[in-house]
């Protein structure tokens, strides 16, 4: 059986974005005197189920309400502002992209980072690449592992 479509995730699939989420986690306990140091490798046991739980496990909460929203937008805005000078495309990403291209295949990128800065990311990294749709968390969408918004986008087109 040859497939013709082909969906990648982004984050630790193509790109090591890692880093990038580690300074912005590193940057909101700054400013709000947290007395807690993030690593990547601890951050790499928050990833998972999208920005809100990552936000949610590093600081130790359990909802988002009233007492931590404000950071949490702070925590958003160093995500989305400094995502993209934190990231690195794993090594032969761009040639296995094109090579499957080239065979005709049908590139997708699903992902739980936040849609407009999984756009970004790839605009930057993957732009010679053609992806027949990118599709990153929004706000009314469940994280992946959820089916729900990746199935409603493909019975859509």
């Amino acid at each position: 059986m040859r497939y013709k479509h082909i969906f990648f995730d982004y984050d630790g699939t193509l790109a090591d974005t890692i880093s990038g989420i580690t300074f912005a986690c590193n940057k909101v306990a700054e400013i709000y005197n947290i007395d807690k140091r993030f690593d990547d490798g601890l951050v790499t046991t928050f990833i998972g189920e999208g920005s809100k739980r990552l936000f949610l496990r590093a600081f130790d909460y359990e909802e988002l309400d009233n007492t931590n929203e404000k950071m949490y937008e702070d925590f958003m805005y160093y995500y989305l502002n400094f995502q993209t000078d934190h990231l690195k495309l794993y090594d032969n990403c761009v040639e296995v992209l094109k090579t499957l291209q080239n065979l005709n295949h049908f590139l997708y990128i699903y992902s739980n980072k936040p849609h407009n800065i999984l756009l970004e990311c790839v605009k930057l990294t993957l732009k010679d690449i053609k992806f027949e749709f990118i599709l990153g968390n929004r706000t009314e969408d469940k994280p992946k592992p959820d089916p729900e918004s990746i199935n409603r986008y493909i019975q859509e087109h």
